[in-house]
């Protein structure tokens, strides 16, 4: 479908918001591929046409609208920081066994740390723990954190935070 005015890509556009909305996926598709032929550096485009493939369960034509939606994000927004992996955040927190010791120390003596010196070390251990499927332990380690330097919050039933 060859779009040749602004008004018609404007009519188009709205066309295929419409049927999104209306649950009309497969009709949705053409008008966004269509407006993704006409304009391929269009973001919001892509990021529809994400949702749409999703919708249909054609999830590896979603990832792939999904990174391109990323690479045109990342080219007109350039100052934009790209998010990491969860790998990299685990390689960023350092080494295991000394975030284990950080926080044995910050344990021993809490008095020593600010509140954001004790939140690094505490979160740098619970990434790592994390990586290795401990959940459990990386939860007790961010509870400790937060009873010794917001003891006033641990009153909070879980789920409080969470409209539970």
């Amino acid at each position: 479908m060859a779009i040749r005015s602004f008004e018609e890509y404007r009519d188009i556009t709205y066309e295929a918001v419409e049927l999104y909305h209306k649950k009309k996926y497969k009709q949705a598709l053409k008008k966004f591929l269509a407006l993704a032929e006409t304009n391929p550096t269009n973001l919001k485009v892509h990021e529809m046409l994400t949702y749409v493939y999703l919708q249909l369960g054609e999830f590896e034509k979603a990832d792939e609208e999904y990174q391109r939606y990323l690479e045109l994000l990342f080219a007109q927004y350039p100052d934009m920081r790209k998010p990491r992996t969860f790998e990299e955040i685990v390689q960023d927190a350092g080494d295991y066994e000394e975030a284990k010791r950080s926080y044995e120390n910050l344990l021993s003596s809490p008095t020593t740390y600010d509140l954001f010196e004790g939140m690094a070390i505490a979160s740098r251990l619970a990434i790592h723990q994390m990586a290795r499927g401990e959940y459990e332990k990386a939860e007790e380690v961010l509870l400790a954190y937060q009873k010794i330097f917001y003891p006033e919050t641990m009153a909070t039933p879980m789920g409080a935070y969470h409209g539970e």
